[in-house]
């Protein structure tokens, strides 16, 4: 296996430090669980860098020898029910009562290229141009896209949009959204995270793992699968996701579509359903993103807690917004391509959390400390196990991953082993390490 090149530019070469793009090798942190870089998939695509990994699938970046051209590739490997032989690569089940969930949620990845495929030649849905299955699980490549998501954008310009910049990207997703519901499919996981813009400008949705067929054979209602069939996300999803008998249509993207817009825009989270059954209002949040009254008319419609209430289709929800004061100063309607500001470079946001706990933004290059010391530290764990400061993490921007280096008297874990005392260890995106001794267990990412 070649590995003799740039895992990020595949330039070959000495893979210490590239020359060409600035990248640095990453350790091997997690790598029993990942494709080593040069592994070759179908004898065509060449493994680099990892660009993600989430509870369900490793995303790779990579390499069409054939053609030369950058490529994404989604590898099937659930976490928490999969295992990887270190010697063959090969995905197997943790267990054998978890061989049944593990074949659901391939059948369920499946479904998301499959979606994708009935999109081919579009331009403003991620392309997926491969599917296969090796290696005892089963791989979908798909375009490498440059660019921002709708969450870092916000947050690269000061927590929130332009109220006029928002709505080219409503107008756009709606746009997206009325092609997707022509051919009887919903997306249902729009959030910001999942509305990406490139450095063309070009918005384009992504994660399509929720994707469900509403109308034909293919008609999903009513099949509801504890483990891996509704996604919810908190202030995004709408109240029929929240129910097994709740009735799911365009309906349901409207509101997904509505609440990011509004996120984005007053830069604040939105009420998740149960508190606004509870009561919750959205007055607050509607008062942050300072939208003219007919606009503020449509979004309050496409959020409406009963779906009848809503807009029945993105067709009709993008005509009313398109008609309103704020829209017809934008110079096109309908658009799927918007003006990013020049400032502003595509980069996604790091995140460090304590799992299922706080979560933190972090700055890119710059060393942010965790401890417990409330004048020395950027992130404050009151607990007497914590060193006053215990480490310190930083997300280089350039290369794409974290440095955690610790400096406590009670250690730092990664993988079960204590990390050497103030050696900077290179992490990925998705890694976890705990601090002290599986106390807490810290995740990082990039979102």
């Amino acid at each position: 296996m070649d590995q003799d090149f740039c895992h990020n530019c595949f330039i070959a070469g000495p893979v210490e430090n590239c020359p060409h793009c600035g990248y640095s090798i990453l350790s091997q942190a997690n790598g029993n669980q990942l494709l080593i870089p040069g592994t070759m998939l179908k004898d065509k695509y060449r493994i680099g860098r990892t660009l993600g990994a989430g509870g369900f699938g490793i995303t790779y970046l990579a390499k069409d020898i054939s053609t030369s051209e950058l490529c994404a590739i989604k590898e099937y490997f659930p976490s928490a029910l999969s295992v990887r032989d270190d010697y063959t690569r090969q995905v197997y089940p943790s267990s054998s009562d978890n061989a049944g969930l593990f074949e659901q949620g391939r059948k369920e990845f499946k479904n998301e290229a499959e979606a994708l495929c009935l999109f081919l030649g579009n331009p403003f849905i991620l392309q997926v141009t491969d599917m296969f299955e090796l290696n005892g699980t089963s791989y979908y490549v798909m375009e490498y896209l440059d660019g921002v998501n709708l969450k870092a954008l916000a947050y690269s310009m000061g927590g929130k949009l332009p109220a006029a910049l928002a709505l080219e990207v409503l107008q756009s997703v709606c746009s997206i959204l009325s092609v997707m519901h022509e051919r009887g499919l919903l997306h249902r996981n729009i959030c910001p995270e999942n509305i990406f813009i490139t450095k063309k400008g070009i918005v384009k949705l992504i994660d399509f793992c929720a994707a469900r067929f509403f109308i034909g054979e293919r008609f999903f209602a009513g099949e509801r699968s504890q483990s891996f069939s509704v996604i919810l996300k908190p202030g995004f999803s709408s109240p029929e996701m929240y129910s097994a008998k709740g009735k799911q249509g365009p309906w349901t993207d409207v509101y997904s579509a509505g609440a990011s817009f509004l996120c984005a825009a007053a830069g604040a989270s939105l009420p998740d359903v149960p508190a606004r059954l509870a009561g919750a209002m959205l007055d607050s949040v509607f008062s942050l993103a300072g939208i003219k009254p007919g606009l503020k008319q449509a979004i309050e419609k496409s959020l409406e807690i009963d779906c009848r209430d809503r807009y029945q289709s993105a067709a009709e929800f993008l005509a009313h917004i398109s008609r309103t004061e704020s829209a017809k100063k934008q110079a096109k309607m309908n658009k799927v391509q918007i003006s990013l500001p020049s400032n502003i470079e595509a980069k996604g946001v790091p995140f460090i959390r304590i799992s299922q706990g706080d979560k933190w933004m972090l700055p890119s290059n710059i060393d942010m400390k965790i401890g417990r010391a409330p004048d020395s530290c950027n992130i404050i764990l009151e607990d007497k196990d914590i060193s006053r400061i215990h480490c310190i993490i930083r997300y280089e921007n350039n290369r794409g991953e974290f440095t955690l280096t610790d400096l406590s008297s009670n250690g730092t874990y990664i993988q079960g082993g204590r990390m050497q005392y103030n050696v900077p260890q290179n992490i990925l995106p998705g890694s976890r390490f705990a601090m002290p001794a599986g106390k807490y267990e810290m995740e990082v990412g990039v979102e």
